[in-house]
């Protein structure tokens, strides 16, 4: 269950790893979300680029979805400034061309946006578009606009590894490139995300300071690689299957709410059918669009034998979306690199080693075993806070028990109610505990020596 970022080359290589831990990645079918996903209406389309209380509905929506007034260091682009910018049709010089997915700096960043909406404003009298398709551009450029935030008395300085910002770039970029293409720049599909989706990177700088945290500390890694590589953790079997997917379809709808996600941001596909399933695939190689598909088995077969409720697996590869860079995994350098120059670079992660994978891994594995074992207790009227015998969790010379761990993270979000799960793992008392578990002792000489697990 995670996000994966991959070359089409190196799909071959993962499919067959990942595959065994299918259960990574998380999916559901339509019926679970009953809201549908706030849009601008056809007849507020029809009126709001003459109606100026439509705009400031429409912006302070966004600036409240992301939350852009309760950063102490940084705020939204003024209503003024966003006005001045969709009429002005004055642009910076576009020189970045390469579609790589990745804001060089500040220029770079407004030379993109201000193309972007210089022609947003030129598709106004494309032929090839409808009144319809005309009016979608412009609202979803103002949306986009709406956004950006930027470091206070910085004279719009923004900050280039924020979600909102990163996605921002990346829509207009896409608008450059495609331009009159009307799928390809505003089409939505069920199970593919794309820049548009605020949940999507939402976490990722939390799991980037949990990467940061973990890289030099064994413990932590010894435990997130046992915990992700023992199948036990499926606690639950097909005999639970009906009763645990209509239990688990519950927590997911209060989840989602919790998430603030009103739309289905993933599409069904059995397992035995599909070539892999349950799995988040996230695409952002220069020269093709940035999107992010979630397939997942509305059953919560996970393939090998093993299950877990829907909902939970859902909720696992949503984790995982948020968890995502909207980004590729250029660096500012690489924006002066031809794209023969860039293909002879190997960059199969935006990370440092395969390491990496189970720290990913770690948070959304660990909110699973708890949602299961609350949702085993429940099936069979066991009191939440009983440890039960699941199987042993081998880290090391030492065995530790399935249920321990699925009921000492069931208290931690409980206690640390963030709506990224990385967030809860970087607790002192959370990091601490599993550190702690992660950590055997070998005999050595006659003594006693704590080391880490390898294989």
């Amino acid at each position: 269950m995670k996000i994966l970022k991959v070359h089409e080359a190196f799909m071959k290589q993962i499919r067959k790893y990942f595959l065994r831990y299918s259960s990574f990645f998380f999916v559901m079918s339509a019926p679970i979300v009953s809201q549908p996903e706030p849009k601008v209406s056809q007849a507020e389309l029809s009126t709001m680029e003459l109606c100026d209380d439509s705009l400031s509905l429409l912006y302070n929506n966004v600036v409240s979805t992301y939350n852009l007034n309760q950063n102490g260091i940084s705020e939204p682009l003024s209503q003024n400034f966003i006005r001045e910018l969709m009429t002005n049709s004055h642009k910076i010089p576009l020189r970045d061309t390469n579609f790589n997915h990745f804001p060089e700096n500040q220029a770079n960043f407004w030379e993109i946006i201000t193309n972007g909406i210089k022609i947003t404003q030129d598709l106004q009298y494309a032929p090839t578009l409808n009144a319809e398709q005309k009016k979608r551009y412009k609202i979803t450029a103002y949306k986009m606009l709406a956004q950006i935030s930027c470091y206070k008395n910085s004279n719009n300085h923004v900050d280039l590894e924020a979600y909102n910002n990163l996605k921002t770039f990346l829509y207009f970029e896409k608008v450059i490139k495609y331009k009159d293409n009307y799928d390809e720049v505003l089409k939505e599909e069920i199970g593919f995300v794309d820049e548009r989706t605020e949940a999507f990177g939402r976490n990722w700088q939390d799991l980037r300071n949990l990467q940061s945290k973990s890289l030099n500390n064994k413990g932590i890694l010894t435990f997130a690689r046992a915990l992700y590589e023992n199948d036990k953790r499926f606690i639950l079997s097909y005999e639970d299957s009906i009763r645990a997917n209509q239990i688990s379809k519950i927590y997911l709808n209060k989840w989602l709410k919790q998430q603030n996600i009103q739309k289905q941001l993933w599409y069904n596909e059995l397992a035995r059918d599909a070539y892999y399933t349950n799995v988040s695939v996230c695409k952002a190689e220069r020269g093709d669009k940035v999107d992010v598909s979630i397939t997942v088995d509305p059953t919560g077969d996970l393939g090998c034998g093993a299950y877990s409720p829907v909902g939970n697996v859902i909720i696992h590869e949503l984790q995982h979306l948020m968890q995502a860079k909207p980004a590729s995994w250029e660096t500012a350098e690489d924006n002066r690199l031809s794209d023969r120059e860039m293909a002879k670079k190997v960059m199969l992660y935006d990370y440092d080693g395969i390491a990496n994978v189970y720290i990913d891994e770690l948070g959304p594995t660990l909110y699973s075993l708890a949602l299961d074992d609350v949702i085993y207790k429940n099936i069979h009227k066991i009191h939440k806070d009983k440890e039960l015998n699941y199987g042993k969790l081998k880290v090391g010379q030492k065995e530790l028990e399935i249920g321990k761990v699925a009921v000492f993270f069931r208290k931690m979000i409980q206690k640390y109610p963030y709506r990224s799960v990385d967030k809860i793992l970087l607790e002192k008392e959370v990091f601490n505990q599993l550190s702690e578990w992660g950590k055997t002792v070998q005999r050595t000489n006659d003594l006693y020596v704590v080391t880490s697990y390898e294989r």
